[in-house]
């Protein structure tokens, strides 16, 4: 796969993608996200904080222990600097973009990419972490989604991309309606947000 690999390093994808678009297979990159650096004002590429237990971002809380929102209505995450991916994360990442190749996930895609993204990352990824090659145990960076995030939330579908995209799809939903429910009623620093959430 990497020999057959065009590469391209952008902006234009916030880490690393894959597409195969006319025969051809194109990797992107964004250099600051592989090698860390400095963003275009020259200080340091700040990334999401990732709690090591939960594996999930840390969310700035107000006085009363409720997230924070920004003037679009989202919620606040803890910022650190970002360093860049290690050779073994690096491995990793590549590993996760080949499988969405192998998985055909870009000819498989639904209606809402963003939310097919996450559904096909949760199912390599929970793949990915029991992976090893030659003994030697194949590493994702933090921040990564996992299939035991769903099921946190109550997702008891099948390993399978499509049915786990339309739980995300029904969940974010709920979340959407939960989060302007609060906006309506006065809770949180959402106020002026639209109403259908991000």
């Amino acid at each position: 796969f990497l020999l057959k690999f065009n590469y391209y390093t952008t902006k234009g994808v916030p880490t690393i993608g894959v597409n195969a678009r006319k025969g051809f297979i194109n990797l992107y990159m964004n250099d600051q996200f592989v090698n860390g650096g400095l963003d275009e004002e020259g200080k340091p590429l700040m990334m999401p904080k990732i709690d090591k237990k939960t594996g999930k971002p840390v969310f700035v809380l107000d006085k009363k222990g409720q997230p924070t929102f920004d003037a679009h209505g989202d919620p606040v995450m803890e910022m650190e600097e970002w360093n860049g991916l290690n050779d073994q994360e690096l491995e990793g990442v590549l590993i996760h973009e080949i499988m969405h190749l192998i998985r055909c996930h870009h000819e498989r895609s639904r209606e809402d990419h963003y939310v097919w993204n996450i559904a096909g990352d949760m199912l390599i990824n929970d793949d990915i972490k029991g992976m090893s090659i030659g003994g030697r145990k194949i590493v994702l960076p933090d921040g990564g989604v996992y299939l035991d995030m769903a099921r946190q939330e109550g997702y008891k579908g099948e390993k399978i991309t499509e049915p786990l995209y339309e739980w995300l799809l029904d969940i974010r939903k709920q979340f959407q309606n939960m989060l302007s429910d609060l906006i309506k009623n006065g809770g949180g620093q959402g106020q002026g947000q639209n109403e259908q959430g991000q």
